[in-house]
C-alpha cells in the first residue's frame, strides 16, 4: 500500500526515491523544519469552512460521547487505588518521543499518529512510562520503580463498531526492577499487577460482588450524593432522537457525518454491584532474557532455562496468593503452554477477562518486555507492563455497549 502511494507521489513531483531521500539525508531537525513549512503553507490555504469540513470528516478528532465529569471521577478512583498499591501516578505529556512504540516493540509506526519535532501522539502509555523508568535509571536511581497513569490513547486503526473511537482511556501500571535470581522480580511483579487488577475490579467497580456487601456502604453514599446532584443512570441515545436533522446528517456531540451518539447523562458507580466472574489466562511467550540467565546460573528449577520454568514459578505464586486477593471467591486460572508467534511480550503474557450477562470481555492485558534492557543495554534490567480498559468498563456500567 505504502509503495503504491509513494510511487504515485514520485511520479507526480518527478523525484524518484523521495521517501528514502528525506529519511536518509535529512536530520531529524531538518525534516521537522521542512514539514513545518509544508504544514504552514497548507494551512495558509485553508478557509474556516474547510476547517469545519475537515473536522467533520476526520474520525481521529471527534470527541468522545461520554460524560466527562463522570469519567474523570472513575479515573480519579483508579489513580487513588494505584497509589495505595504503591504505583506512583504520573501525568504524562500528550505526546511521546517519536518511535516510542515501534522502536522497542513489534508495533508498526503506521498505527501511531506521528508528529513533528521528534514526537508522536501517545499510542501506548506503558511505552512512555518505560522511558521515564529508563531515564531515572540513567540518572542513577536504584531499586524497584512502580509507576501508573490514566491516559487517553490515540491509535489509527479503524474499528467496525461505530461506538469504538480511535481514542480511549486506559489505566496502566509499569514495574521496573533488576534481576535478583529465582524469578523473584517476575513472581512478585505478576502477583502485584494481577492481584491489583482483581482487587480493582472488585473494590472500585464491584465486579462479582454481592449487592449487600457492607463494604460498599460508603460508596453507595457517594453514589446517592451523585444522584441528588442530578447525575442519573441513562442509556445511550441516538442523535436522531434528540436533535433535528440538518443537511442530510445527524448532529450529535461532534456534529459529524453518519450515526453519532448524543451525550446521555451518565454516572460513575463507585463500588456498585457488577455481576460478573473473572478469568485469568497465562500465555507462554518465547525469548525471555531472564530464562537464559537462570539457565546460566543453574537456578532454573531443572527446566533447562526455558520460558516454561518462568510460567511454572509465576503460576505457583499466583495460585498461592489469589485466595486472599479474590476475597475467597474463585478466579478461574488457565494456561496456554504452546509459545505463540508474538514478538511483543517476552516469557509470559497475561490476560484478564470478565463475563457479564453471558458475554466475555477482555479487560486487562500485560506481561514482560525487554524495552529497558535494550534502552539501557543491561541484561539485568526487568520490566513488567500492564493496562486495563477503564473507558470500556465505564461504558459497560452505563449500558453503552
Amino acid at each position: 500500500m505504502h509503495e503504491n502511494v509513494l510511487a504515485g507521489i514520485e511520479k507526480k513531483i518527478g523525484v524518484a526515491g523521495i521517501g528514502s531521500l528525506l529519511a536518509d539525508r535529512l536530520s531529524g531537525s531538518e525534516l521537522s523544519s521542512l514539514l513545518l513549512e509544508v504544514y504552514r503553507r497548507k494551512t495558509d490555504r485553508l478557509k474556516p469552512a474547510d476547517l469545519l469540513a475537515q473536522f467533520r470528516q476526520n474520525r481521529l478528532v471527534q470527541p468522545a460521547p461520554l460524560d466527562m465529569i463522570a469519567l474523570m471521577e472513575s479515573s480519579l478512583a483508579v489513580l487513588r487505588f494505584f497509589r495505595e498499591r504503591g504505583f506512583l501516578p504520573v501525568e504524562l505529556s500528550p505526546v511521546a518521543a517519536l518511535g516510542s512504540c515501534s522502536v522497542v516493540a513489534a508495533v508498526s509506526q503506521d498505527k501511531v499518529v506521528s508528529a513533528v519535532r521528534g514526537t508522536e501522539i501517545v499510542a501506548d502509555a506503558t511505552n512512555a512510562l518505560a522511558l521515564v523508568i529508563a531515564g531515572r535509571r540513567r540518572c542513577g536511581e536504584e531499586g524497584l520503580i512502580r509507576l501508573s497513569t490514566v491516559h487517553r490513547h490515540v491509535r489509527t486503526q479503524a474499528f467496525a463498531n461505530p461506538r469504538y473511537l480511535p481514542h480511549f482511556v486506559l489505566g496502566c501500571m509499569v514495574s521496573g526492577g533488576r534481576d535478583t535470581g529465582g524469578y523473584a522480580f517476575e513472581c512478585e511483579g505478576l502477583v502485584e499487577h494481577i492481584g491489583s487488577y482483581i482487587d480493582l475490579l472488585r473494590e472500585v467497580y464491584g465486579v462479582g460482588r454481592e449487592p449487600r456487601d457492607t463494604r460498599l456502604d460508603h460508596n453507595r453514599a457517594l453514589a446517592k450524593v451523585a444522584t441528588e446532584e442530578g447525575r442519573v443512570e441513562a442509556g445511550p441515545t441516538k442523535a436522531s432522537d434528540t436533535t433535528e436533522r440538518s443537511e442530510g446528517c445527524e448532529r450529535g456531540l461532534a456534529g459529524g457525518k453518519g450515526e453519532v451518539l448524543a451525550l446521555p447523562e451518565m454516572r460513575y458507580f463507585p463500588g456498585n454491584a457488577f455481576p460478573a466472574y473473572i478469568r485469568l489466562v497465562l500465555k507462554r511467550r518465547g525469548g525471555y532474557e531472564g530464562a537464559l540467565m537462570e539457565r546460566e546460573r543453574g537456578d532454573d528449577g531443572g527446566r533447562g532455562g526455558d520460558d516454561g520454568a518462568l510460567v511454572d514459578r509465576v503460576e505457583g505464586a499466583l495460585r498461592a496468593h489469589l485466595g486472599g486477593v479474590a476475597g475467597g471467591r474463585e478466579v478461574v486460572i488457565e494456561r496456554e503452554d504452546v509459545p505463540a508467534a508474538n514478538e511483543y511480550y517476552k516469557g509470559l503474557q497475561f490476560k484478564l477477562y470478565i463475563t457479564v450477562n453471558g458475554v466475555e470481555w477482555e479487560i486487562a492485558d500485560g506481561g514482560f518486555v525487554d524495552w529497558t534492557q535494550r534502552m539501557l543495554e543491561n541484561r539485568k534490567e526487568r520490566l513488567l507492563i500492564s493496562g486495563f480498559g477503564l473507558e470500556l468498563l465505564f461504558k459497560m456500567q452505563n449500558g453503552l455497549l
